[in-house]
């Protein structure tokens, strides 16, 4: 009995120097956006927190309500651009679109923006439009590690209605 709990105890403490080591898994965030005007363009940032993953490329297919937002074109941010990579989209169709961020190297990217995606938010939008989806983030030998994906919205600012004057 003695022998099997010290075993127990030996496996618990190699199998959290283990997590403790490889971090937590990385998180990408896509980014809110607030006091959106209707008909305007706006930028939406995905960002990536690491967490010692080691996390190399990095794919988002994000979706959206269609008719509150139309998808124009994606730019690199600046983690990315600094650990030498680059964001691409593919599979465009209304209301969904798949971001990757990657590059022709084994440099981990660091904490920090990774892509910026830009749309064009209707003129009839209104109210909180969510964006988010599903991800994966793969290490540098191209293993899927742990992560997390976080949407998020843009909010259109509140319409102003014109106000009745009533005669005096």
């Amino acid at each position: 009995m003695k022998r099997h709990l010290a075993l127990s105890v030996a496996v618990a403490v190699v199998a959290a120097f283990f997590v403790a080591a490889t971090g937590s898994g990385a998180t990408i965030q896509v980014g809110n956006v607030s006091n959106a005007a209707p008909g305007s363009t706006i930028t939406v940032p995905i960002t990536l927190a690491d967490g010692g993953s080691g996390s190399c490329a990095v794919e988002y297919s994000l979706t959206w309500d269609a008719e509150a937002l139309t998808y124009e074109s994606v730019s690199t941010g600046g983690a990315a651009s600094a650990a030498g990579k680059q964001a691409y989209d593919s599979q465009k169709t209304a209301g969904a679109v798949k971001i990757s961020v990657f590059g022709i190297n084994s440099t981990d990217i660091a904490s920090g923006v990774i892509a910026n995606a830009t749309f064009k938010l209707n003129s009839a939008a209104s109210g909180a439009i969510a964006v988010g989806g599903q991800c994966s983030v793969s290490d540098c030998l191209g293993n899927l590690t742990e992560s997390t994906c976080t949407a998020g919205a843009v909010v259109v600012n509140p319409r102003t209605r014109p106000r009745s004057v009533r005669p005096k």
